[in-house]
């Protein structure tokens, strides 16, 4: 998990060593439902692909995670593609320079090294998730030390940054 404890103490100002237990269940069930609701993994790792019963002209192949920060390999129906030859990374996608047929199961396959850490997490989806932690404590009825009357965010707030890091759906 890229976030910690000390990520929310900062956040709500509250160090509190007696709490820390509880502040690191409720930052670990946020960053959970995080992922569960944009359907990726946030921490950067290693990843394996096999997709097809696309179509026989596809330009685009949109991985599961991202940030994609780099492609081992990648094979459609049994040849090896080379980057910058046959395809390049463009933001949450892979562009390939000429349509691939993708029609037959498990038509391609890549393996690729996606998502952040902590320097590179995005502020947006991080603020959201330490306010849906803090959030989480206000329902329970619990209290880590913050002033409720200080928390302004709506949960439509926390969801709408989530929807922009959601999966595509294709």
């Amino acid at each position: 998990m890229i976030l910690t404890v000390s990520d929310l103490s900062v956040f709500t100002n509250v160090v509190d060593s007696e709490n820390e237990s509880k502040m690191k269940m409720l930052l670990e069930g946020a960053y959970a439902e995080a992922e569960a609701y944009t359907g990726r993994l946030f921490d950067s790792a290693t990843y394996t692909e096999y997709d097809g019963n696309l179509t026989t002209d596809e330009w685009y192949y949109y991985p599961q995670n991202i940030p994609i920060l780099s492609i081992s390999s990648l094979t459609v129906n049994d040849t090896t593609l080379t980057e910058d030859t046959d395809f390049y990374v463009e933001d949450r996608r892979i562009v390939f320079d000429d349509a691939q047929d993708l029609s037959e199961p498990h038509a391609l396959k890549i393996v690729y090294t996606a998502g952040w850490d902590s320097s590179t997490f995005p502020l947006d989806l991080k603020m959201a998730i330490l306010k849906l932690a803090l959030r989480n404590d206000m329902i329970g009825q619990g209290n880590v030390g913050v002033d409720t009357n200080l928390v302004t965010f709506s949960i439509q707030e926390i969801y709408k940054v989530f929807d922009r890091y959601k999966k595509n759906e294709l």
